[in-house]
């Protein structure tokens, strides 16, 4: 079994990076002096099928170490304005160690062993020590990587899911060579650590290129980007040390830096845009550890804290060249809602549980689950998914208790992507979400954990178009109305067997076999669902709007939105039974003078009201309005009009048969509510 947990995968940097790797505050960053023109030499072991010493593959057959690690480099190349340029890659024999030359190497040797430990890769550094300037960097993949069973990973550039990705890694720890230390922000290359199979750390984020821009400018860079700057304190005005100041656009850039280790003082290059500022503590996964900082000059006991407050944050507009100052004060202690630990729902129904980001396909929908203090009491109205790219789907966050980690019951929700016409990550965004929970006065955030990925789910998405949308009861197209029962006809919208909800007592459900389906976002009540045919209640949610969307969710693949006209009443007919309830037929007519129950779906809103998929009670009965009817041609009165209890979805009008309504086997009937007229060729049977 490979690596359900992450663990340190992508740990790198024995020292210096973007902030100061120092047992005393105060001390320079690592930089390199000849960033323009960065030469390294990539050893031959760098090549497909490589063995370790006891003869096993560590680069998979197939693969191009060499081609993928150039490709790597090419991404902090392509930084406009940074003057990092990796400018030649040799292949060569050498050995890593102090020798003036920049190595790359998957040799094995017990000294390689012996520094890399159990992480994926790592840069070891030589350095000036009065001047901290990085004189050489050597790249040092591990060359026996063991998962949690003892099993060997592979490094690969065919994107295995058994194996470790050499242009990831690589870039990762390029980003180490020229003085980057591990992010904060979940989803970017920096982040310290990896899983087998991941792909995304290939494509740098704001938050990656903003350091290599902030410490290898381009002459003119600075006028381009705005700054955030400010000081992060205790509520009694001491600075909080080593605290992260993170600013997350509406735009999907999330960058972050670490507050001064002695004044507390922070400032963020940022695009243009418009940012939520807030301070979290640096607390694991990445923590001292992650940041080499001896841990006494990190300050971790507080609360994350927003600009302008956890009740109603302040969003600040940063231009070209602007200073923006944020303060932010935090309260002192143990902070009382935090996310520890974050899980997705996989394909194989199994929860893998972490600290890192997760990745969506740009068809799909996941389903996330969060631990931590506080959560347990976290409402949909307390969250919020940040980013251009994503949203929260409706309807989907709940706490489970049986689903508990360390003591926490697990918070989850259910994100999927909107639009995403363009996922290459850029200065300008990109394609990352974060998860900003606020309550009460108390604020938690999951940095850049979400990582929308420009690649299709395998198998079919669900498919359907708006005529495809029908009254269950007559079939026809046409406007939805509020609370009507539809039938949807489509392709692998659901299990292929059919499947419909057991029995409800209350309520019908809204996810059926892996099947959901919303209306602007909101989960539809289900009666059954299958490959090629849904039924399903519009939510009464939609009354007053002249349009809804509808969507349709299925194994984690999503539908394209379908647009759909509103109507205030959309009838059709089901079916017609007599006074006694006995079906009506040419055989079994109903006489002049007696009732029938005439069965309907698409009446719209009723008074009072009833909650969407909720099964009508007896009492209080919830009456329809605008009720008229014609049998033979001829006025019908309603005795009744009004939901059926006992179900969701359905009225029923009771109709007096007239004295001279005509008799005959198939007499035309008409509903009309609000003003619209059930389906033609409805007939009842009346008795001579």
């Amino acid at each position: 079994m490979k690596r359900a947990l992450q663990a340190a995968l992508l740990l790198a940097a024995a020292a210096f990076g973007y902030t100061p790797d120092v047992d005393a505050p105060g001390q320079p960053q690592g930089r390199r002096q000849n960033v323009e023109n960065l030469v390294f030499t990539i050893d031959a072991s760098a090549a497909a099928g490589q063995t370790n010493s006891k003869g096993e593959t560590i680069v998979t057959p197939g693969s191009d170490p060499v081609a993928a690690i150039r490709a790597a480099a090419e991404s902090w190349n392509a930084i406009a304005d940074s003057r990092v340029n990796f400018a030649q890659f040799d292949v060569g024999s050498r050995p890593s160690g102090r020798d003036d030359f920049d190595v790359i190497t998957f040799r094995d040797t017990p000294e390689i062993r012996d520094i890399v430990g159990d992480a994926t890769a790592v840069t070891s550094f030589f350095f000036n020590p009065s001047t901290n300037i990085i004189i050489e960097s050597d790249i040092l993949f591990n060359p026996e990587l063991l998962d949690e069973d003892g099993a060997l990973i592979p490094f690969s550039t065919t994107g295995e899911a058994g194996a470790f990705d050499i242009q990831a890694t690589v870039a990762h720890e390029l980003g180490h060579a020229i003085g980057a230390k591990h992010s904060s922000v979940a989803g970017s290359t920096m982040w310290q650590n990896g899983r087998e199979g991941e792909l995304f750390a290939r494509t740098l984020t704001p938050d990656d290129e903003l350091f290599a821009i902030q410490a290898y400018p381009r002459s003119g860079a600075s006028g381009r980007f705005g700054r955030i700057t400010g000081m992060a304190r205790f509520e009694n005005g001491s600075p909080i040390r080593g605290g992260l100041a993170t600013a997350v656009s509406a735009n999907g850039a999330v960058v972050s830096a670490l507050t001064d280790l002695t004044t507390g003082r922070f400032e963020i290059w940022v695009p243009v845009g418009d940012y939520l500022v807030y301070l979290d503590p640096a607390n694991d996964p990445l923590g001292a550890a992650g940041l080499t900082i001896a841990p006494r000059y990190l300050d971790t006991s507080f609360a994350t804290t927003l600009y302008g407050g956890n009740t109603a944050p302040q969003t600040v507009t940063v231009a070209a060249g602007s200073t923006v100052a944020t303060d932010l004060t935090a309260p002192e202690g143990d902070p009382p809602l935090e996310i520890r630990y974050v899980g997705v729902l996989e394909d194989d129904g199994f929860i893998r549980l972490g600290t890192g980001p997760r990745e969506i396909a740009v068809n799909a929908v996941k389903e996330l689950f969060l631990w931590g203090p506080g959560l347990g009491s976290v409402q949909e109205a307390d969250i919020r998914v940040l980013g251009p790219n994503l949203r929260l789907l409706p309807g989907s966050v709940r706490v489970s208790a049986n689903l508990e980690f360390e003591g926490f019951p697990a918070l989850r929700l259910t994100v999927r992507p909107v639009a995403p016409a363009n996922l290459t990550q850029s200065l300008a965004g990109g394609s990352l979400g974060t998860v900003l929970v606020t309550r009460q006065g108390m604020a938690a955030a999951y940095t850049g954990g979400i990582v929308l990925e420009d690649f299709v789910l395998p198998g079919p998405s669900p498919a359907f178009s708006s005529g495809a949308v029908t009254n269950a009861a007559s079939f026809q197209p046409g406007p939805v109305a509020p609370g009507e029962i539809v039938s949807i006809f489509g392709v692998d919208m659901g299990p292929a067997a059919g499947m419909a909800p057991n029995a409800p007592s209350l309520s019908l459900p809204t996810t059926l076999g892996q099947v959901r389906v919303t209306f602007d976002g909101i989960p539809a009540p289900l009666f059954f669902v299958s490959a090629n045919q849904i039924n399903a209640q519009v939510p009464f949610e939609v009354a007053g709007r002249g349009t809804t969307t509808a969507t349709i969710f299925y194994q984690g693949r999503f539908s394209q939105d379908v647009d759909l006209s509103v109507a205030p009443a959309a009838p059709g007919v089901f079916t017609v039974a007599n006074q006694d309830g006995s079906l009506n037929s040419a055989v079994n007519p109903e006489a002049r003078g007696r009732a029938l129950i005439v069965y309907v779906t698409g009446q719209g809103e009723v008074a009072p009201a009833v909650a969407t998929g909720r099964l009508a009670p007896s009492s209080p009965r919830s009456g329809l309005t605008q009720v008229s009817a014609t049998i033979g041609g001829q006025p019908a009165t309603p005795l009744f009009a009004g939901l059926t209890p006992g179900f969701a979805g359905l009225a029923q009008v009771n109709l007096l048969i007239p004295d001279d309504t005509p008799t005959g086997p198939a007499t035309p009937l008409t509903i009309t509510l609000r003003g619209v007229s059930t389906q033609s060729g409805v007939t009842v049977a009346i008795a001579p």
